[in-house]
């Protein structure tokens, strides 16, 4: 299991009929409490859903550059679009599917958020905060096309 993960039940597969079944999951950076990578685990955490599509939020590529496609693998070699709106490219949200993405389309969103950081505040990039420092997050929207095929 992955850290915080407490799915009620995982899915039992498709049922005849059955269109599509959607999962989300913050990644938290892929990154365990212990400093290790959480990639795989969450992969096969989301496997058990048998999803259609899974929507991955907080993802960081400078920080775990093969982390996408480590779970991609885990689900049965997924499609994976990436937005990285936040850190120069490197962080932001996923869509991985079991169809192929025919189209991708990624916006900035305006808002967000501020939070105040406490002066002397050790921040995730080791650099001590200062006075007035303040956080701010980036809010950003990945879409996707799928080709689902007739069957």
């Amino acid at each position: 299991s992955v850290e915080g993960a407490c799915p009620s039940s995982p899915g039992e597969g498709r049922l005849a009929g059955e269109a599509f079944r959607v999962v989300t999951f913050n990644v938290r950076r892929f990154k365990l409490s212990c400093g290790n990578c959480s990639a795989a685990a969450v992969g096969d955490a989301i496997a058990q859903w048998r999803p259609s599509l899974v929507a991955l939020n907080e993802v960081d590529i400078g920080l775990r550059p093969e982390a996408l496609q480590v779970v991609a693998e885990r689900l049965g070699n997924f499609s994976v679009a990436f937005f990285g709106h936040v850190g120069g490219g490197n962080y932001g949200n996923a869509l991985l599917s079991r169809f192929p993405i025919a189209a991708v389309r990624e916006t900035h969103l305006r808002g967000g958020s501020e939070i105040s950081i406490a002066p002397g505040t050790v921040k995730r990039n080791g650099e001590i905060a200062e006075e007035g420092e303040v956080h701010r997050i980036a809010r950003g929207l990945l879409e996707c096309d799928v080709e689902i095929a007739e069957e």
